[in-house]
């Protein structure tokens, strides 16, 4: 049986449905109602993992409110191993509220493209998600460790900088001060670079931040 350690976001996706109409300040609206899935590339895949007959590993960061303590709960049902998720009393948990609005004008807009083709579908469902905004000081202890990390596993100075991404490797918990992310990747003005239809990363890149992220991984487990 193969291990695969999954590194990154847990979240916490609360969803309302079906949102009429966005309420005043002060003002309650009646909904369908309001249910609670767990989020997180890193935690899907952990999951996803388990269930394709592998020994799944989770590495992340919960806070110790209810959030946290369902999504654990979620990892323990699926039968992932969470010796490396940490419960923090310091930071909330991240999560999303997704709003399902019935009456969306994006379904009108898609059906009506759809329309010529012949397509008719049964319903869009667009979901809106916030996110928070996040800082994190760049002496912490996550980011030294990561640091120290990167530079054992590729002899080179890793570059420590601000980024409006939200796609890549998140370490720790996401959505608060103690999160950041690694990754590797080609900037958005170069060729092939992040979301371009051409998007590539070299092999040998890819290879560096494997060893990377292993070299993490045993930091952080011990």
């Amino acid at each position: 049986m193969k291990t695969i350690a999954c590194v990154g976001i847990l979240v916490a996706d609360v969803m309302v449905e079906t949102v009429e109409r966005y309420p005043e300040k002060g003002v309650l609206e009646p909904v369908k109602a309001i249910t609670m899935h767990n989020g997180g590339n890193a935690m899907t895949a952990s999951i996803n993992t388990k269930k394709l007959g592998a020994e799944s590993y989770m590495v992340g960061m919960v806070g110790a409110d209810m959030f946290g303590q369902f999504l654990k709960s979620r990892l323990d049902e699926a039968g992932v191993n969470t010796q490396g998720l940490k419960i923090s009393d310091k930071a909330q948990t991240s999560a999303s509220v997704l709003m399902i609005d019935k009456n969306a004008e994006l379904e009108k807009v898609i059906a009506k493209r759809l329309e010529p083709l012949g397509i008719i579908g049964d319903g869009f469902k667009p979901n809106t998600r916030f996110s928070h905004y996040v800082y994190c000081e760049p002496d912490s202890e996550d980011i030294k460790t990561m640091l120290e990390a990167s530079k054992s596993a590729t002899g080179k100075e890793p570059i420590v900088c601000g980024s409006c991404l939200s796609d890549l490797s998140v370490i720790s918990k996401y959505g608060s001060s103690s999160a950041y992310a690694f990754g590797i990747g080609r900037d958005f003005s170069e060729p092939g670079g992040a979301h371009q239809p051409n998007e590539y990363i070299e092999c040998d890149k890819l290879v560096e931040y494997t060893k990377t992220i292993g070299s993490y991984i045993l930091r952080v487990l011990g």
